[in-house]
């Protein structure tokens, strides 16, 4: 049993890890404009690497984890509000003229 639940668990982490990392080197790629996002990947990856390593334990990557999770949330909140905020500005301004 735990065989079969180590290879369903491996290859959900590791999907889920490439389907990020590509959706991260498509987005950049994107914004830069860049015609092929293979170099970029290169480029990339000894980042991502460093920033795995990092933390130093599994309690810090936990405390940082937290942190992250908070910001992103914020982030999820705040910038639909900005957003919102924007577009009303900008349909009061368009309907006075």
């Amino acid at each position: 049993m735990d065989a079969v639940f180590l290879a369903v668990w491996v290859t959900a982490v590791f999907t889920s890890l490439f389907s990020c990392y590509y959706f991260t080197i498509y987005s950049i790629s994107k914004m830069l404009k860049l015609a092929d996002q293979g170099m970029l990947s290169f480029f990339i990856l000894p980042i991502l690497f460093v920033l795995a390593m990092l933390p130093q334990s599994l309690l810090q990557l936990n405390e940082w984890n937290a942190v992250i999770s908070k910001f992103g949330l914020l982030i999820t909140i705040v910038y639909p509000g900005v957003l919102l905020t924007i577009s009303k500005l900008r349909k009061k301004r368009g309907a006075s003229r």
